[in-house]
């Protein structure tokens, strides 16, 4: 009888272990801490909070979809539907960001526009390549606007 609860006790709590590591991970492996850890020196993320997006969202949006899936080639990496899945994607390590935050981890939250805009103009160390030469700084701001757009449901349509 004790040998018995003692399995279930341990099943149980391998259940529960694997259920909180499925929890925590996103479908690339990537926890919360990796998810939301800074991308620039502390420095730049001052200035980059203090950044305002000038373009009006609704104005924006139109725009930012199609720098997204032409000239910014966006869609490349992080696919049509923003969810990181675009045609390259396997191939980059760690994966391209998911813009629809399906994680629960609130990445969209916790980057304020300007933040956005940096990543997309100056790259990232974790991947992200700059498009500051590629792209007028308009263009980088509507797709600030664009990517806000998947969170909402947006983005694709």
């Amino acid at each position: 009888m004790a040998i018995t609860k003692f399995r279930v006790v341990l099943s149980l709590s391998l259940i529960a272990a694997l259920f909180c590591s499925i929890e925590v991970q996103t479908a690339f492996g990537l926890d919360k801490e990796q998810v939301l850890r800074p991308r620039f020196p502390e420095d730049q993320i001052a200035k980059a909070k203090g950044m305002k997006n000038p373009l009006p969202a609704d104005a924006a949006l139109a725009l930012g979809k199609r720098v997204y899936e032409t000239k910014g080639t966006c869609v490349s990496c992080h696919g049509a539907g923003g969810k990181g899945d675009g045609e390259l994607a396997e191939s980059l390590t760690p994966p391209p960001r998911d813009f629809c935050d399906t994680s629960g981890f609130g990445w969209q939250e916790a980057r304020s526009d300007g933040e956005i805009f940096m990543a997309i103009g100056k790259g990232t160390e974790l991947g992200m390549i700059a498009f500051e030469d590629m792209l007028e700084e308009d263009e980088i701001w509507a797709l600030v606007s664009y990517v806000r757009s998947f969170k909402k449901g947006g983005g694709a349509k």
